[in-house]
């Protein structure tokens, strides 16, 4: 009861400091597919105020604050060159994420709920950028992921979809090494005058949201349609059982063999 009773305090202190502050984060996102031969390393950033927040993974190469990394042996993960960034924001208030989800190339935009981790702090530390961090882990539709956050910066938010710590995720990373998230650089923002214009990128284009599982139900029907698909060659289509995220469940299988 003591330790929720300080948790509790701090997460109150942190709502009524990030209210006055801004927050612009910069990360290193390295994904590895595990259907794919290396890793690819790009500049993420997270803007964030009291209310909001807004995650953008540069593969376009918009985002100059550090030098872009090839990947694991030069090579690179992604077979095909996005024309878009892709943005995950989040609404504190309505606590809902948003992001464009994809089966091959057709765009779904999928409203999912942030209440979606299952957080255990334990009580390893490390200093991260001077600010001392605490380790938590969550297991996540279909990963375990190890993070460390900071309760010295009023901000209850992370890289990536991560929420719902009492502070500022600084790093994450699943334990097979798939996803690795890392702060480079902070800013805060402490001037009580302006809040950090962020705006619901998904607001005016002609998706209609979905949830995630919907989204999953598209996506199982895309798996069974190729299930049984031969070219003329003889080759067939396949789509992945998960890509960071698990798309297509056990029992999915098990009654679709």
């Amino acid at each position: 009861m003591r330790m929720l009773f300080i948790l509790i305090l701090i997460v109150n202190f942190s709502n009524a400091h990030a209210q006055e502050n801004n927050l612009v984060a910069d990360y290193t996102y390295t994904i590895k597919h595990e259907i794919l031969p290396s890793a690819t390393t790009v500049n993420s950033r997270l803007t964030a105020n009291a209310f909001e927040s807004h995650y953008e993974m540069d593969f376009v190469g918009n985002l100059n604050f550090i030098e872009e990394e090839a990947g694991v042996d030069g090579g690179s993960a992604l077979a095909v060159k996005v024309k878009q960034n892709p943005i995950i924001y989040k609404d504190n208030q309505s606590k809902y994420i948003y992001s464009i989800e994809r089966i091959f190339l057709k765009p779904f935009l999928v409203k999912d709920s942030m209440n979606i981790f299952n957080w255990k702090i334990n009580e390893n530390k490390k200093e991260i950028l001077g600010y001392s961090c605490q380790q938590a882990t969550v297991h996540y539709r279909g990963r375990n992921y190890t993070a460390y956050f900071t309760t010295e910066i009023p901000f209850q938010t992370g890289p990536w979809k991560f929420y719902g710590l009492p502070g500022l995720i600084l790093e994450a990373e699943s334990d097979d090494g798939v996803l690795k998230l890392n702060i480079n650089k902070i800013a805060i923002n402490t001037t009580t005058t302006t809040t950090t214009d962020i705006v619901n990128p998904y607001l005016d284009i002609k998706l209609q949201p979905i949830s995630w599982d919907e989204y999953i139900i598209e996506y199982e029907k895309k798996h069974e349609e190729f299930k049984g698909f031969r070219d003329p060659n003889g080759g067939t289509i396949s789509i992945p059982k998960r890509i960071i995220e698990t798309l297509i469940s056990d029992k999915y299988l098990s009654e679709n063999p």
